[in-house]
């Protein structure tokens, strides 16, 4: 089923990390509540013009490119206040010349697209780079292709350990295509499209399988396609947009239109190899994991739980060890959802993975399901 959301709601869409909110805009940010619909502007202190943003997986904090006044762009960090519809521009941290900024899966680091430092006074482009929000340090991520020597819009895998991205070169600035690489590279760069035709905005779906991007088109604008992340197959032209970006689920993928942002519903490419949902028993909830393969697998699970602000409540919760679940078979864990707190538990986040990083994602509407 196709979501056409209301047509203020325009540009860029990024998904709140309990699938509850969609942050959208270009220059102005705005936010939508997808359960009650309602949708507000973003003040910023300042009145900065936000430009290609991301939500920490916290929910607490905002990566957006600014124009610094030399008019490089540089990724700064914001506090959120949603409930009042803000974003702290007061105490901004720049974090160094790129064009984009990502969170890492585990809101440490922030994945610089088109970056580059200066040392000794002079300017040096890294491409693409992680940097540690512990202590700003930098790890750029190598890269050796004389062809398509540029690198931009990158985006992470779900377990952290690889990137998505479109590399280009001088003699083509419209010929782009998607490799994935590891942070180290110490793994050749695959590569995912071959087309001639530029591809941007890569998002890898939560189960690790699936890639959509945007493509252009022959006639003029972009259309959605999929592909999958060892570069088999794929989905060509799902839709007509640009900046597809997964729901946390995996469940759905929102992108923009010249009607402004749609939300499809629909999963990722192929079958998981770890299957995820959730039982409620007794006023507690349980988190059931099953292996429709035939091959055993090693996995774990982590929950979060988020209030209605889309806000992490506490440091969530994880499985101590890794368990063996056979071909077929089934396991069950039970969840500590917070309670008597000052802030109610709405949504209830949990992952599941196997020992490749492979897994799922359950949204439990905790707030229904416990009444």
């Amino acid at each position: 089923s196709l979501d056409q959301l209301p047509k203020g709601c325009r540009k860029c869409p990024v998904w709140s990390p309990d699938g509850r909110h969609i942050m959208y805009g270009y220059e102005r940010l705005g936010v939508i509540d997808l359960r009650t619909r309602a949708h507000r502007g973003l003040k910023v202190t300042g009145g900065r013009k936000l430009f290609f943003h991301d939500w920490s997986p916290d929910g607490r904090s905002v990566v957006a490119q600014i124009r610094m006044p030399e008019g490089r762009p540089n990724p700064c960090l914001f506090d959120l206040r949603l409930s009042e519809g803000a974003l702290d521009g007061d105490k901004f941290e720049p974090l160094g010349e790129a064009a984009f900024g990502r969170f890492s899966p585990d809101g440490t680091g922030i994945l610089m697209s088109a970056g580059a430092s200066v040392r000794g006074g002079h300017r040096a482009s890294y491409g693409l780079g992680v940097i540690q929000l512990s202590d700003r340090g930098l790890q750029s991520i190598p890269w050796k292709n004389a062809q398509r020597p540029g690198r931009n819009q990158a985006n992470w895998t779900p377990d952290g350990l690889r990137v998505v991205f479109h590399a280009h070169g001088p003699g083509a600035p419209k010929d782009r295509q998607l490799y994935v690489s590891t942070l180290d590279g110490e793994e050749p760069p695959l590569r995912l499209t071959d087309n001639s035709v530029m591809n941007v905005g890569p998002c890898v779906s939560v189960d690790g399988v699936s890639v959509a991007y945007a493509a252009a088109l022959g006639g003029g604008g972009t259309a959605i396609h999929l592909v999958l992340i060892d570069g088999t197959g794929g989905v060509p032209h799902l839709a007509s947009g640009d900046r597809p970006a997964w729901s946390p689920d995996g469940r759905r993928l929102a992108y923009d239109t010249p009607r402004g942002i749609a939300v499809v519903c629909f999963g990722g490419l192929g079958v998981s190899p770890v299957t995820v949902h959730a039982e409620a028993k007794a006023g507690a909830l349980f988190v059931v994991a099953a292996n429709p393969t035939e091959m055993d697998q090693q996995i774990s699970f982590r929950w979060e739980a988020f209030g209605d602000d889309s806000v992490r409540i506490g440091p969530g919760g994880e499985s101590e060890n890794t368990a063996v679940l056979k071909a077929g078979e089934r396991v069950e864990w039970p969840v500590d959802v917070p309670t008597g707190g000052d802030v109610a538990v709405s949504t209830v986040k949990i992952a599941v993975r196997n020992q490749n990083g492979v897994g799922a994602v359950e949204l439990v509407d905790w707030a229904a399901l416990s009444q």
